[in-house]
């Protein structure tokens, strides 16, 4: 039940920023987070589990979303707001 309690906590948490901030165009990178999520579940799967190959497991995935999550923000911004303003 960790895997898809964290699924929906976290588009929860997405949905409920995006709609305190109003930007919803973030769905364009936000979607990245979806391995954290995984992530997340795995590290806690681990934890209740006692086996240390869930959490690396997780802890890996948390990495690669959140590195995925640091350059796709900044690609839709710089090629479709850079080029709107020339």
């Amino acid at each position: 039940m960790a895997v898809p309690g964290m699924l929906v906590a976290g588009t929860g948490a997405l949905m409920f920023v995006q709609n305190l901030t109003g930007h919803w165009e973030s769905w364009a990178y936000a979607w990245t987070l979806y391995g954290a999520f995984l992530g997340l579940a795995f590290a806690l799967m681990g934890q209740r589990l006692e086996e240390p190959a869930f959490t690396t497991l997780g802890r890996w995935f948390v990495y690669a979303s959140l590195a995925a999550f640091a350059v796709l923000r900044g690609v839709p911004r710089q090629i479709l707001y850079d080029r709107m303003k020339t």
